[in-house]
């Protein structure tokens, strides 16, 4: 049965009742892969509910590892553990099976990461003190880097990636995440470089790409670009990923280089006939990265200072629905309240 016929309940019953550990997951997973392939011609449809049961429990480890994580990325480690083919047929059975498993209740929703679409409205609140707690958790944020001598800033290529990437840059270290989306505009990069001068300290600008042409190339371009944009604010740009190196090293997925690109052949000559991308680096590998470059721009103490001092101050937000009712702010609203609707 495929995981999109069964039923939350019957599912769950059945993941119960199975004995099936990892070790004897991952065997019966090897021989569907490499003799059945997993899925049938039409369909992609498990051939047994044993081989589903295997792969979904893999899978969970995975995504209970890394959380939060696209699909991409899910699919790269299943990749490197040997589950799936590196292939459309791969991909399409982990996307498959990370559906069927949100469904059924396996892994949340929340595991899995999709940036590349968003909604626009505005918050509304049903009360000040409805306002209160939400600024005391969402609105009010600490500069933790107010007397930090560098300005750091975290640029990456694709919105998966960013999403990956959010909590650790923007909650936890408190920093600006920047989404490139391929080549950015003009009017991107220049609004970015008059942010670098209105901070007007020394700017130290990480960057993530694939390791293909365009990430290469890319790069080079929003490093031109905002040097020249945030003058004379000194600007450094490194690129932290993805390099030659660390795809050899990592042993990371690769693939050929898209034809008809015409940065092929000079990355060709430098780097061999491979690309990589970013997505292929396991998520928590990606966040340690990043946040090993940050960290040498501030000290320990300080930043867990900060952070005491925001709590402490979020905690204080909570009381702002009674000083605006004890206030002047508390008559004007007792005022609004009290005025008649109009006829």
């Amino acid at each position: 049965m495929s995981a999109l016929t069964s039923t939350p309940k019957d599912f769950r019953q059945k993941v119960a009742l199975s004995a099936i550990n990892d070790e004897e997951a991952f065997e019966i997973v090897q021989e569907a892969a490499y003799t059945a392939r997993l899925i049938k011609a039409r369909g992609n449809r498990f051939r047994s509910t044993q081989q589903q049961l295997a792969l979904y429990r893999l899978l969970r480890n995975i995504i209970g590892e890394h959380a939060p994580c696209t699909v991409r990325q899910v699919y790269y480690l299943a990749v490197v553990a040997a589950l799936v083919a590196k292939d459309d047929d791969g991909y399409n059975l982990v996307q498959r099976s990370l559906l069927g498993m949100r469904r059924s209740g396996l892994v949340p929703y929340s595991a899995i990461r999709d940036n590349a679409r968003s909604f626009y409205g505005v918050t509304r609140y049903h009360d000040l003190e409805d306002f209160g707690l939400y600024a005391s958790r969402h609105l009010f944020a600490l500069d933790y880097w107010r007397n930090e001598p560098h300005n750091v800033e975290i640029w990456v290529e694709s919105d998966s990636i960013a999403g990956t990437l959010m909590d650790t840059v923007i909650n936890h270290w408190g920093l600006r995440l920047f989404v490139a989306r391929g080549f950015s505009s003009e009017t991107y990069l220049y609004n970015a470089g008059e942010m670098l001068k209105e901070d007007g300290r020394e700017a130290f600008i990480y960057l993530l790409s694939d390791f293909d042409p365009a990430g290469y190339s890319l790069a080079e371009d929003i490093a031109r670009k905002l040097q020249r944009f945030a003058a004379p604010i000194k600007v450094n740009v490194a690129r932290i990923a993805l390099s030659g190196d660390q795809v050899r090293d990592w042993r990371l997925p690769t693939h050929d280089l898209k034809k008809g690109d015409k940065r092929a052949k000079g990355f060709r000559v430098l780097h061999g006939d491979e690309a990589c991308e970013l997505e292929a680096i396991p998520p928590n590998q990606l966040r340690a990265l990043v946040s090993e470059a940050i960290s040498a721009h501030t000290d320990p103490a300080r930043f867990a200072k900060a952070k005491r001092d925001e709590e402490l101050q979020r905690e204080s937000l909570k009381l702002l629905p009674e000083w605006f009712r004890r206030g002047r702010g508390g008559q004007a609203f007792k005022l609004v309240e009290d005025e008649e609707e109009p006829s």
